[in-house]
């Protein structure tokens, strides 16, 4: 959604665009502050599944979205899902690995998380071009959904892990 976030407001100019980035992190705020609560009730793995069918649904409404209210609220919505997202995995991306390894872990974390960002940003502008951004954020939207499918057979966090000390030794 954010790589076609600038053909989406094009209607509305630059103003239209700063608004809906706004709305994007108000929502990631807000979401920041209801995450704690989340945690309480659900799992990491129900949070990442939740957030990722809201942004799957967000995604979708904005390339559906027939007023600025109404993409401006989606925006809102996908912002506190995204950062339910990626809190959750970099949690998840810190507490996986052994200790003496993290700071290797968290790279190849952000390196794919961001390596990611930057190809798939890439193909979604592809295929926006040939298809319309409408339909594009449409697959998009089921490509997510479909995501939390494979989500099933694995868990996000471990349930047993083996703490090896950061300092080893001899």
């Amino acid at each position: 959604m954010l790589s076609l976030l600038p053909l989406i407001a094009r209607p509305y100019g630059a103003r239209g665009y700063g608004v809906l980035l706004g709305c994007f992190g108000l929502g990631a705020l807000l979401g920041a502050v209801a995450l704690p609560q989340l945690r309480e009730k659900l799992s990491v793995d129900g949070v990442v599944g939740a957030a990722i069918l809201i942004f799957a649904a967000m995604t979708f409404a904005a390339g559906r979205a027939a007023t600025f209210a109404v993409l401006c609220a989606s925006m809102l919505a996908a912002g506190g899902a995204w950062i339910g997202i990626l809190a959750c995995l970099n949690v998840a991306a810190q507490t996986m690995g052994p200790v003496y390894l993290r700071a290797r872990v968290l790279s190849f974390y952000l390196l794919v998380l961001q390596g990611g960002m930057a190809v798939g940003a890439t193909f979604w502008g592809a295929l926006a071009k040939r298809v319309g951004v409408p339909d594009a954020l449409g697959v998009a939207a089921a490509a997510l959904a479909l995501g939390v499918l494979a989500m099933r057979g694995h868990r996000i966090t471990a349930t047993e892990l083996d703490p090896i000390p950061a300092v080893v030794r001899d």
